[in-house]
């Protein structure tokens, strides 16, 4: 209402480009829970406001690679699921396009980067 008054509008500000974003949860082995869907990865915002994450990577031991899509923002205290296989991205659902198994049963560390290339959180099981 503020800016009606004085003809101005307000300038929006870009969501942060980094931030307190970690890897929750990985399904390496999704027959042995009964998931159909295949392999993915659980990442959660834990920063306090939304995070730009396009051009961010997610990368396990032996180097396979996910971008995240330019566009994508990570809502605050959000979750998004990266799934290994294809589907219609979403803003809790991104699809790797791989649909072949990249996280080791027997354990593997994830690594995610941002888009400068600094590692923001590293998780193994």
């Amino acid at each position: 209402w503020r800016y009606g008054l004085t003809g101005e509008q307000p300038e929006p500000r870009p969501y942060p480009t980094s931030g307190d974003v970690r890897v929750i949860y990985i399904l390496a082995d999704p027959v042995d829970f009964g998931e159909s869907e295949g392999e993915y990865v659980d990442i959660r915002n834990f920063d306090a406001s939304p995070i730009a994450m396009g051009g961010w990577r997610l990368e396990d031991a032996a180097g396979n690679r996910y971008t995240f899509p330019a566009d994508f923002v990570l809502g605050l205290d959000a979750t998004v699921r990266v799934h290994i296989c294809n589907g219609t991205n979403d803003a809790a659902n991104l699809y790797w396009g791989r649909c072949s198994a990249v996280w080791n049963n027997n354990g593997d560390t994830a690594r995610l980067f941002d888009a400068a290339g600094n590692l923001i959180h590293e998780y193994s099981y």
